[in-house]
């Protein structure tokens, strides 16, 4: 017996419609669950409870699906000083999934190339002055001034960095706002990279003196490590 016409298998054509609609319902859904799973973190709620209940959508998060969670975050009317004082806590949560994904290779030459070699070297950097600022915080006479003209150093090589931000700013994020017209959460990348400026400006104010305090190097180290790592 002939099918009838209404029931009868959809032809190519309607398949792929079928296929590409049921697509974008799944990748609404996962931006869905992914901005629900942040807003609540960012209210305050248990981090434990909250990842065990997103579970299986924080385990396949990828790079667009973080950068759309964080737009939609700000399309609500989040503030953006919320969102960005809260990025560590989200990031740290999708971190493993976004480490396992493959991340294709610029070729040497290209400017993502330049750019992702200058965050090794930063880095190194980062990593090196650490002991001396360490010993400097110690109030240990022994080393002391040896250590803030190490501190000195490190802030005057830091200050190229700030290169590195400007090619992002004039080059790379043009690009992005082309290709990924909700780009409010590039925002926030602005943001950090004021911040980058603000802190390291204040630390050279404050190491340009012989007897600098302390606790407010001990501070500003630490906004200025916690400004990069993010952004890197």
């Amino acid at each position: 017996m002939n099918s009838s016409p209404s029931e009868q298998a959809p032809s190519p054509v309607e398949q792929k419609h079928i296929a590409m609609t049921e697509n974008s319902q799944s990748a609404d859904e996962r931006i869905n669950q992914l901005t629900q799973f942040a807003r609540r973190l960012i209210h305050g709620e248990n981090g434990k409870m909250l990842i065990d209940e997103y579970q299986p959508w924080l385990e396949t998060v990828n790079a667009m699906e973080t950068m759309q969670t964080l737009d939609q975050l700000l399309e609500e009317g989040i503030p953006l000083a919320t969102v960005k004082s809260q990025l560590g806590k989200i990031l740290n949560v999708f971190y493993k999934s976004l480490q396992s994904q493959p991340i294709p290779e610029p070729t040497q030459g290209h400017f993502l190339h330049y750019l992702m070699l200058e965050n090794r070297e930063t880095e190194k950097r980062l990593a090196a002055i650490r002991p001396a600022l360490k010993n400097f915080l110690q109030n240990n006479p022994a080393g002391e001034k040896t250590n803030l003209s190490q501190l000195r150093t490190f802030l005057q090589e830091i200050e190229t960095y700030e290169l590195h931000y400007l090619k992002k700013e004039y080059l790379l994020f043009p690009h992005l706002e082309e290709a990924f017209p909700q780009s409010r959460c590039l925002s926030i990348m602005w943001s950090f990279h004021d911040d980058f400026r603000k802190y390291r400006k204040q630390l050279s104010t404050l190491l340009a003196s012989d007897k600098p305090d302390k606790a407010a190097i001990n501070t500003l180290f630490g906004k200025l490590f916690f400004v990069i790592f993010p952004i890197i």
